[in-house]
């Protein structure tokens, strides 16, 4: 059950874990694995190494991801959304997850957004887009005793408004006329300066928060590219 293609499912209801499971071997054609809380901090979803992980919401904002055995280099798909709660939405986008599905999201969307994550990129409904980008606008207005903005160069926000809107490196090197390369680059620096692990907690940051480019370097990060 193991391998590069393995998607791991974390939920607390075994008739879920189980159900979803068997449909997406049917559908996937790829290894599946179904496991509780408990088994994935006992070490099965590390020893599963999966690609993917496919997590109940209210479990990952309740846990901290590096808890239930999560790393940086498996994507996170955070299913049973509930929309209406923007905290609750953020604090998963917080936790890692580059994916949101809402509780009626049918199967076809949970495979489209599974092969989004997978390839780096961001999956969420046009009204989870909204309030990020309403966020990252609002982000402007810091409020009393928030920290200082962090500084970025002109060329890393554009990546990082892109990565916001669920671009994976290879779009955002079309759009920008760079190299993939380059935009790797870009998000590694940007991961670094904001202290994240994942483009996805990124993403969310830049929605929280106020971030602004340094004018002394933003010629030369033009430049480089």
């Amino acid at each position: 059950m193991q391998g590069p293609d393995t998607l791991a499912i974390i939920c607390e209801v075994r008739l879920y874990r189980e159900g979803l499971a068997a449909l997406l071997v049917e559908r996937r054609r790829h290894a599946v694995v179904g496991l509780s809380p408990v088994q994935a901090m006992q070490g099965d979803l590390a020893r599963a190494a999966p690609q993917a992980v496919l997590v109940e919401a209210p479990l990952l904002q309740r846990v901290p991801q590096q808890q239930l055995g999560i790393t940086a280099d498996m994507a996170v798909l955070a299913f049973a959304v509930r929309e209406d709660d923007e905290d609750a939405v953020l604090g998963c986008a917080k936790q890692g997850a580059s994916g949101f599905l809402s509780h009626d999201a049918p199967l076809d969307e949970l495979l489209a957004a599974l092969e989004s994550v997978r390839q780096g990129g961001i999956h969420c409904s046009p009204r989870l887009t909204r309030l990020f980008m309403l966020r990252a606008a609002g982000g402007a207005l810091a409020s009393p005793g928030a920290e200082s903005p962090l500084t970025l160069t002109t060329r890393e926000r554009e990546v990082l408004d892109l990565i916001t809107h669920g671009l994976s490196n290879k779009e955002i090197a079309r759009r920008l006329g760079i190299e993939s390369a380059t935009v790797k680059n870009h998000v590694h620096h940007l991961l670094e300066k904001l202290h994240v692990r994942r483009r996805s907690q990124a993403a969310a940051l830049h929605a929280t928060q106020r971030l602004r480019a340094d004018p002394a370097r933003a010629a030369g990060g033009m430049q480089s590219n």
